[in-house]
């Protein structure tokens, strides 16, 4: 099956502003962005996606997908009851057989359609590590991949379990607890410097990088770079997106425009030096090599000897948190181990 539509995806290491971007390039007049699917690696394991399956298959999947666009990427209710829909779908595949990548593929599309756009927009931040797979799978991939300064994810990563009290109102304990569960300034260090040596094979033509704080000073020049790689119009509205969706202080959708003041939020957040100095131990030559700039920060040596004790218990229980979203955790735990 032919997969020739323009489908735009946005990469990049978690709270690195994926999901802001989306929303930029979602006030595109032809460009829907979608919530988060995590098509790949949650709902089909990556050695499937190319995999036949059966019409029932086909139902179930799209039973999630539209779940996920339709109520929340966190929980869906009763997804029989958009049966009716998938088949719809289905029906309008030009093929009596096709693959899970295929119906995802045709969602994406017909989902876009509904919404009376033309060109898709998937945000999910762990396509970074399937970006083989689109290549290879998606005739007209656009893939941009934003980059943020580590310690301002650390931050962000820190107090990502706060979400559900500064705006985010749909967002389960469970969530919270498995955000919480996932910060470790190694783990957050090694997920960081592992996302950017992911792409560093690719060119320019295949993977268009944003810097997250060049997008917040010169919103202006990086979204029309934006656009001309994707071959869309620009629209000064792309700018006056609304303020939600920080970790670090309540949402504020009435606030329009894209905060200049988000750009070294580590400078001024709750982030000790010890966990600071971690980041730039693991994550220097990555830094370096993008322009971040090294600071002279000396640890806690009491709080440095607790991190590194406390690191493999963490990251043992952020696993076991996070087993209902991996098809394949071997898989899974060996593409972000770069």
């Amino acid at each position: 099956m032919s997969l020739n539509n323009k489908i735009i995806f946005i990469v990049g290491n978690s709270r690195s502003g994926t999901t802001m971007l989306s929303r930029v390039i979602g006030t595109s007049l032809n460009v829907h962005a979608f919530q988060e699917i995590h098509f790949f690696e949650w709902l089909v394991a990556p050695q499937d996606i190319n995999k036949a399956i059966s019409k029932d298959a086909a139902v179930i999947l799209l039973n999630k997908l539209i779940g996920i666009q339709s109520e929340s990427f966190y929980e869906q209710n009763d997804l029989s009851k958009y049966t009716d829909e998938s088949i719809l779908i289905i029906d309008n595949i030009n093929s009596t057989s096709f693959s899970a990548l295929d119906i995802y593929y045709n969602f994406l599309i017909y989902w876009a359609n509904k919404n009376k756009k033309t060109i898709p927009c998937e945000q999910t931040p762990k396509n970074l590590y399937y970006i083989n797979e689109v290549l290879n799978n998606f005739n007209d991939a656009k893939i941009i991949h934003i980059v943020r300064d580590p310690r301002s994810i650390l931050l962000s990563q820190k107090n990502k379990w706060k979400r559900k009290f500064l705006g985010e109102k749909e967002m389960p304990f469970f969530e919270s607890l498995r955000a919480w569960t996932l910060y470790h300034p190694i783990t957050i260090a090694k997920l960081w410097t592992s996302a950017i040596n992911t792409t560093e094979n690719y060119s320019s033509n295949q993977v268009l990088t944003i810097k997250f704080e060049e997008l917040l000073q010169f919103p202006e020049q990086q979204v029309k770079k934006i656009c001309k790689y994707c071959e869309i119009d620009f629209d000064l509205n792309m700018l006056n997106v609304p303020q939600i969706g920080s970790s670090i202080g309540m949402d504020e959708p009435n606030k329009r425009g894209i905060d200049k003041e988000k750009s070294s939020t580590w400078t001024k957040g709750d982030i000790s030096n010890t966990e600071l100095f971690i980041m730039q131990k693991i994550a220097k030559n990555q830094m370096i090599r993008l322009g971040y700039n090294i600071e002279n920060i000396k640890p806690n040596y009491i709080h440095l000897i607790f991190l590194c004790i406390s690191f493999p218990i963490k990251i043992s229980i952020a696993i076991l948190f996070n087993l209902n979203r991996m098809k394949n955790i071997i898989e899974t735990l060996k593409r972000r181990i770069k």
